[in-house]
């Protein structure tokens, strides 16, 4: 049902003597944080900040200690259901099974423990970081509504309606990511459970697909707009964190991650630690004079925290990935220009204008070496890179240059299309 038709009501004018019913839970407000309402003894709907609603009910388990159960979605499984649900959970913890499901045979069968054995099976093909980020949207995400449900019993519909609303509440990525994680499960659990049905496939075809926006960036021509906008965005720690973001195009995560003992400003180098980025393996990135005045500016107004870029309230923390880009959406480059499109930007630049140097553009957009090269290259091009990067950070700070076209391009630095002669690039136009 549309938000729009339905009279919402906040959950403080509901008193203990309110009757409830499914429209009255359907009307129920989100609000900043996740909360419980009782429906009846030890069943309650969970409202999670997103706006999702999940059922939920409270019992002991046989060690005495209180704990949690998911009865399923809201309003998938509707009020009656759930109740029916809750009385039946309930007859069978006094019966002393624990083991609610079908055949669950002590969590054997509980989505959690597959997910759990999928997960251990599958971290090691990934890295620490890529790891963690699944972990988290598993544990935020599918844990609450299914975690202890048996995995055999979910059906189609119910993973349907779970993805749907994740997609209702804008969060396509982590619908698509979230499937394949949940679906590369299921296929492990016909090996190790000998599953003979896997719900998901039957409802992909089914679900929006997410149309990825990280490529997105604006033309080469609007450049000197751009960085007039980025110097003149209010946030001054922001407004040099994304003009930083230009001069060195990294990856939003190593931006925002970014430690201060990276980076060495008199001998001008960031080195990047593996930890911290896609192909795992270390990137030393050489700092322009422009970078290296932005870095100092940067440290000067900041308050003292191993973070370049410290999170709000809490120095001990990175920024948050939203800072940037709601900046960028503020500047009126909504769907127009990404964090990660300053890549695309400046690869295409360097491309154009460095056309005899991929490998060296490769090596200082840290993109892995495909191929017998990859095996046997290990050049890390830091020298010419350090070249290159300077002659990109002059680049965007020249507005006496007219950046209309490739040919133009090339033309106004003397560079030509020779794929085996350098012809260094001049600074004069």
């Amino acid at each position: 049902m549309n938000k729009n038709e339905i009279n919402l009501m906040n959950r403080n004018s509901i008193t203990a003597v309110t009757k409830r019913n499914d429209t009255l839970l359907m009307s129920l407000e989100s609000e900043p944080k996740d909360y419980r309402l009782l429906v009846q003894d030890k069943l309650y709907l969970y409202v999670q900040k997103t706006g999702k609603k999940y059922w939920q009910i409270r019992y002991k388990k046989a060690d005495g200690k209180w704990s949690w159960y998911g009865l399923g979605v809201f309003p998938t499984i509707n009020m009656k259901q759930a109740i029916q649900l809750a009385n039946e959970f309930t007859r069978q913890c006094e019966e002393g099974n624990f083991s609610f499901g079908k055949n669950t045979q002590s969590n054997k069968y509980k989505l959690r423990t597959l997910m759990d054995s999928w997960l251990n099976v599958s971290k090691g093909k990934w890295g620490k970081k890529y790891n963690k980020s699944v972990v988290n949207a598993v544990k935020k995400h599918v844990y609450p509504v299914f975690g202890e449900r048996d995995f055999r019993s979910i059906t189609s519909q119910e993973w349907s309606t779970f993805f749907l609303g994740l997609i209702e509440n804008h969060l396509m990525s982590v619908r698509e990511k979230l499937y394949g994680y949940v679906n590369s499960a299921y296929r492990w659990a016909t090996i190790q459970y000998n599953l003979q049905a896997n719900p998901l496939p039957a409802i992909n075809e089914f679900l929006p697909k997410y149309k990825r926006r990280e490529h997105e960036h604006i033309d080469i021509s609007e450049l000197d707009q751009f960085l007039k906008d980025i110097r003149a965005y209010p946030v001054q720690d922001v407004s040099i964190g994304l003009e930083l973001v230009l001069l060195l195009f990294p990856r939003h995560g190593e931006m925002r991650q970014a430690k201060w003992e990276q980076f060495n400003l008199e001998k001008k180098y960031w080195i990047k630690p593996k930890e911290i980025m896609k192909n795992g393996k270390v990137h030393k990135v050489y700092l322009s004079h422009q970078a290296v005045t932005l870095l100092k500016r940067l440290k000067a107004i900041q308050e003292p925290s191993i973070y370049l870029f410290p999170k709000r309230g809490n120095v001990n923390d990175h920024m948050s990935e939203g800072r940037f880009t709601t900046a960028l959406e503020k500047m009126g480059y909504k769907d127009r220009m990404t964090v990660h499109g300053v890549r695309y930007l400046a690869s295409t630049t360097l491309n154009n204008a460095f056309s005899g140097k991929w490998q060296v553009i490769e090596a200082t957009l840290s993109h892995k070496k495909g191929g017998v090269k990859g095996v046997y290259d290990k050049a890390d091009h830091f020298d010419e890179s350090a070249e290159m990067m300077q002659w990109w950070a002059d680049y965007i700070n020249n507005p006496n240059i007219k950046r209309k076209s490739k040919t133009k391009i090339r033309k106004a630095y003397g560079i030509y299309k020779t794929p085996r002669v350098y012809k260094k690039p001049s600074l004069s136009i």
